[in-house]
């Protein structure tokens, strides 16, 4: 079974991708946008499984360690 994720090449009846850890058993959904409101797309890395707010300055820095 090849992974949908990463294209690794996985052994019958493995229910993850032993590369990249993709569930191998639910059917995949790929969407690509080339717009995010409120932000300028300078270069496509690659594959995004999720996103995470990041925060800024020292006072961020310690609300978000709590």
């Amino acid at each position: 079974m090849k992974c949908p994720v990463c294209g690794f090449e996985a052994g019958e009846g493995v229910k993850f991708c032993p590369k990249c850890g993709a569930s191998l058993e639910s059917t995949f959904i790929m969407s690509t946008t080339h717009v995010v409101p409120g932000y300028r797309i300078k270069k496509v890395l690659g594959i995004v499984t999720g996103l995470s707010p990041r925060t800024r300055g020292v006072l961020g820095r310690f609300i978000a360690g709590i």
